[in-house]
């Protein structure tokens, strides 16, 4: 038996609006269209789940937010500081 998938939290565009990318409470990644997987957490242990994402304004990068405010940066996306942290 497979399996199962976390639930998705976040369905993201692409910039070109030709594809999605869809993220899992888990931090995976799961790409569609145009969408160019650059990695995930997906298998990592996570201390919060993963709940939003963005792309970046380039589209070849992404950043994954979870519940605890940990960043998880992807592609060009830089780490530019987390809540988590403080």
């Amino acid at each position: 038996m497979p399996e199962p998938i976390t639930s998705a939290v976040a369905i993201v565009p692409t910039i070109s609006g030709q594809g999605y990318y869809v993220v899992l409470a888990d931090g995976g990644v799961l790409t569609y269209g145009d969408a160019t997987y650059l990695g995930s957490m997906a298998g990592e242990e996570l201390h919060a789940p993963v709940v939003a994402a963005a792309c970046t304004p380039s589209g070849k990068g992404y950043w994954l937010l979870a519940a605890d405010g940990g960043v998880f940066c992807f592609g060009d996306a830089p780490f530019l500081g987390t809540p988590a942290s403080s």
